[in-house]
């Protein structure tokens, strides 16, 4: 079997998703897999071929293109077998507001959450509890991610936020 490591990709995640397809590749060789990396830099036309040599394509990508459904909607489109959910799963799951949202109409407890477009939505509010959360919507990998422990904290942990998309989820912390 020969596996298609689609790894790289140009979200702020990219160098967490090239160590993810290093330790895949390592893997896949110690179990005798023979393994082709395929580097994606945007233009799936350019990895087309390549992904369509093997036989599944292990989908290392994080954030952006890779986890809310583009590359997934491209592979189905081919016909070319993949890991991980199909388009639709990965762009529901890519939003943290609407998947807390079925989370939560499915009957599960999930931390109070709430989304918001810009700072001054929240920056002034008297009613936050802390500690919170504050994260970008659509990112992975912490990247953006602040836990914010007062009111003095707040903005800059926005601003982290909001450098990295444009919807941000304030959240009740959980303590672990």
């Amino acid at each position: 079997m020969k596996i298609a490591i689609l790894m790289g990709g140009t979200s702020a995640e990219r160098k967490v998703s090239l160590s993810t397809g290093a330790a895949v590749e390592k893997a896949c060789s110690e179990i005798g897999l023979k393994t082709i990396s395929v580097l994606y830099g945007g233009d799936f036309q350019k990895v087309v071929t390549d992904l369509q040599s093997a036989d599944l394509v292990f989908i290392a990508l994080h954030g952006g293109q890779g986890e809310d459904g583009t590359i997934q909607a491209c592979l189905q489109t081919y016909g070319i077998p993949f890991t991980g959910s199909g388009m639709l799963s990965s762009s529901i799951c890519m939003n943290k507001h609407v998947s807390k949202m079925i989370v939560r109409q499915g009957g599960f407890v999930t931390p109070d959450w709430t989304l918001v477009h810009s700072i001054d939505e929240i920056s002034h509010h008297d009613n936050v509890t802390y500690p919170i959360v504050v994260k970008p919507n659509e990112q992975g990998s912490t990247i953006g991610l602040s836990i914010v422990h007062d009111q003095s904290e707040l903005s800059s942990a926005l601003e982290l936020a909001f450098l990295h998309g444009k919807e941000v989820i304030v959240e009740q912390y959980i303590q672990a």
